[in-house]
């Protein structure tokens, strides 16, 4: 009996957390040495549901652009005349 209690008291100490994650993370950091020169290129942020695409518009000189688009959305209206 004294043997199981003893067992279970140390399985319930608290773990000492000697993870910094500040550093840690910055190791998985992306850094791009130039601009995603398109759409497929680019630099994605989101969660899933809501997302962003950020590249450079070659259309438009010196232009960066950030496509936001949403998962559950969709426009199906026809695309607007230039």
């Amino acid at each position: 009996m004294l043997m199981l209690f003893s067992i279970i008291s140390l399985n319930g100490q608290t773990p000492i957390n000697r993870i910094n994650w500040s550093d840690f993370l910055s190791m998985h950091d992306i850094v791009y040495q130039r601009l995603p020169e398109n759409y497929y290129e680019g630099a994605y942020v989101g969660n899933g549901l809501l997302g962003t695409i950020i590249y450079r518009d070659n259309l438009k000189p010196n232009t960066i652009r950030f496509d936001i688009g949403r998962s559950d959305v969709y426009d199906h209206r026809p695309a607007a005349p230039n």
